[in-house]
């Protein structure tokens, strides 16, 4: 049995243009917010100038090093310990970097200043598209509105590969919900090339196909999409290992390398590790509060406005930074791409009077978000001092 797919609803040209308002109020909140800041970075520099400071700051560097020469041919080792290294950090943000540096003659900085904006912006407009087809209005404007202005969304500003990688997952939301399966493997294998993301995007995928076989898509196009989109599980799982493994002749070379990172070190198993490794009965209490609370919110009425893909998605990658993201405060921007947790509660009722306090209650959680953005970037983004180790971003 071939599936139908419901028609899709008209996207109003009045949410999208609120959507993107908001999006542009952020970036530009979170520029003046990082030009402010990287006087520390940049004294006596004009506006510019402190702007590309604070584009580059932090892991820029690894990747504009990236993007300059490439991978070693070794994981650096002192005494049996990896170092820092650029393994960890995957290529296709700073390929992508390179490739317009060579056209424009540009720096690194500056193309990241003018990209990556533009990547989250097309990301953030297909997450509202998703959600205008399976949701409200009101749900698609909250929830793309509430990425736009996240505290952590000047990672959309900066060197970071946050903007491609957050574009590819909602370009891969929306395939998966097209039931596009090729292009939808194609997509996937690109943002675990981005971000260190294999295992959630594999569980995402698995679960689709399982999703999909149970509700008797049969097509032949469709058995054929699902056969390639299984095919591509083992492949986004181990594409990066194995090019570091041709990179530097070790098998073992991507593995070692992220042991270099003090998260990854310090903090095996995340934050679910830090609970196991030094119990106490507020840490358990908090930790499985959190998971209740927010398995709770998915499968409630409310969350279902998500979508199943998006759901499933929040699910798998929340699962996996509490056990696989180091505890720091780099969760903040790793946050981003949780997307549901943004706005997991929106009412389902419609009204006059309910759609005014909400639409209240919107404005006011996106200037709240604005002015904590503001201080993150201050306070995290920006080093209190060249040099600082303090406030990783």
């Amino acid at each position: 049995m071939t599936a139908i797919h419901a028609p899709e609803r008209r996207v109003r040209p009045a949410d999208l243009g609120l959507v993107v308002f908001v999006f542009a109020v952020a970036r530009v909140v979170d520029g003046w917010a990082m030009v402010a800041a990287a006087g520390r970075l940049a004294p006596g520099g004009g506006a510019f100038a402190r702007y590309l400071a604070a584009v580059t700051v932090w892991d820029a560097n690894w990747y504009a090093a990236i993007a300059d020469h490439g991978y070693p041919r070794t994981v650096p080792v002192v005494e049996g310990v990896a170092q820092w290294n650029e393994w960890p950090f995957m290529p296709l943000f700073p390929m992508m970097v390179r490739a317009v540096m060579d056209v424009t003659g540009l720096s690194f900085g500056a193309v990241s200043a003018v990209l990556n904006p533009s990547l989250a912006l097309v990301g953030v407009v297909l997450l509202f598209k998703l959600l205008s087809a399976t949701s409200s209005r009101f749900v698609a404007v909250a929830s793309a509105a509430l990425v736009a202005a996240f505290p952590s969304s000047a990672a959309f500003q900066i060197g970071y590969a946050e903007s491609l990688a957050f574009a590819l997952l909602a370009c891969l939301l929306w395939l998966l919900h097209q039931h596009r399966h090729v292009l939808a493997a194609v997509v996937a294998l690109l943002l675990v090339l981005t971000r260190p993301l294999a295992l959630p995007v594999a569980a995402l995928l698995l679960w689709h196909l399982w999703r999909d076989r149970r509700a008797q898509r049969t097509g032949l196009a469709e058995a054929g999409g699902r056969r390639v989109l299984l095919a591509s599980v083992p492949v986004l799982l181990l594409a990066w290992p194995a090019v570091a493994w041709i990179g530097t002749g070790d098998p073992w070379a991507y593995p070692r390398a992220i042991t270099g990172w003090t998260g990854f070190r310090d903090s095996p198993g995340g934050w679910v590790g830090l609970v196991v490794s030094s119990p106490s009965v507020p840490k358990v209490a908090v930790l499985l509060a959190l998971v209740a609370a927010w398995l709770g919110a998915l499968r409630s009425a409310r969350g279902v406005a998500w979508g199943a893909d998006l759901r499933a998605w929040s699910l798998v990658y929340g699962g996996f930074l509490l056990v696989a993201s180091g505890t720091q405060t780099s969760i903040a921007r790793y946050l981003l791409l949780q997307i549901v947790p943004l706005w997991p509660m929106v009412s389902p009722r419609t009204g006059r009077l309910d759609t005014s306090l909400r639409v209240a209650a919107l404005a006011v959680v996106v200037a709240m978000f604005l002015v904590v953005g503001v201080r993150w970037v201050d306070a995290l983004v920006i080093p209190q001092h060249p040099g600082s180790p303090q406030g990783y971003p």
